[in-house]
């Protein structure tokens, strides 16, 4: 898909703000030898959909990616894709698809396709961040509600080779009991250079009808 410099602005970003979520998972590609982009054969081997469906891939744990490659028609592209079971959120759309169905979406050229699994929380840098290696002081945390989930934050230095042993985890969990909600953030684990003494988190919540925090 071709894009002007303006929507290349607007990848770069994505790609800041992501940041977190990507080192997580080179981190687990490090401990586990499982590659941070995987084909959906890998979670789903007996599915024959995870075959047929072979542009797709898992980014991580939580993300569902489905690129375009085909030229748009008057700026809408077309993407027929595969959800596996679960429930899976609409990063482009803002709505859940349930899962276990073919869908045929339409995005337009500042859209990326893909999706989130619910219970996922992805941490996020703010908008502002202009490096992968910034440690900002303030971290956005996306949940993903209607099941409950966990994810732990990996951080090290960014520019050492001793992350075998300089390194801090930070462990996020929500849980549902019902229509109400539980959000904790654990205190951090470990130790390394450069990470913020103090943090803010701002929390975003999707799905949010089906709760009440």
């Amino acid at each position: 898909r071709l894009r002007s410099r303006g929507l290349g602005d607007v990848y770069k970003r994505q790609r800041y703000t992501l940041a977190p979520y990507v080192y997580n998972a080179a981190r687990e590609n490090y401990d586990t030898g499982v590659g941070m982009c995987r084909p959906m054969y890998y979670e789903y081997p007996e599915q024959d959909e995870a075959y047929t469906f072979e542009g797709q891939y898992f980014f991580g744990d939580d993300i569902l990616v489905a690129p375009i490659v085909e030229p748009s028609v008057n700026g809408i592209s077309t993407k027929r894709i595969w959800f596996p079971e679960g429930n899976w959120w609409s990063v482009a759309s803002n709505r859940m698809i349930k899962g276990n169905c073919i869908e045929t979406l339409d995005f337009t050229l500042d859209q990326t396709p893909y999706f989130i699994r619910e219970g996922a929380i992805i941490i996020n840098n703010p908008p502002e961040t202009k490096s992968t290696t910034e440690r900002p002081e303030k971290l956005i945390v996306n949940i993903i509600a209607g099941k409950d989930g966990e994810t732990t934050l990996y951080e090290d230095s960014g520019d050492s080779n001793d992350y075998d042993t300089n390194y801090a985890n930070t462990r996020f969990s929500h849980k549902t009991d019902g229509s109400q909600a539980t959000y904790t953030i654990a205190a951090r684990e470990g130790k390394s250079e450069r990470l913020a003494s103090k943090r803010a988190y701002e929390f975003r919540i999707y799905n949010l009808s089906l709760i009440h925090i």
